[in-house]
């Protein structure tokens, strides 16, 4: 009986062991990705815009149809 409690318990250290890595490497994935967000440049590699900057050039189709650019 003692064999069968001792091998429940350590398979049981097992998965919250796995759990545990997990949840560590989710936590610092999170982190990083938050210290990326303060960064300059974007994930997509393009520069962000700052506060005061002016918006790049873009034209979109308007509810006529007709393009509008800014």
């Amino acid at each position: 009986m003692s064999m069968t409690k001792k091998t429940r318990s350590s398979g049981n250290t097992g998965v919250k062991s796995v759990t545990l890595i997990f949840l560590l490497i989710a936590g610092i994935g999170i982190i990083v990705l938050l210290q990326a967000k303060d960064d300059s440049i974007s994930l997509t590699g393009q520069a962000r815009l700052g506060k005061g900057a002016k918006a790049p050039g873009f034209t979109l189709p308007g509810l006529d149809g007709k393009m509008i650019s800014l």
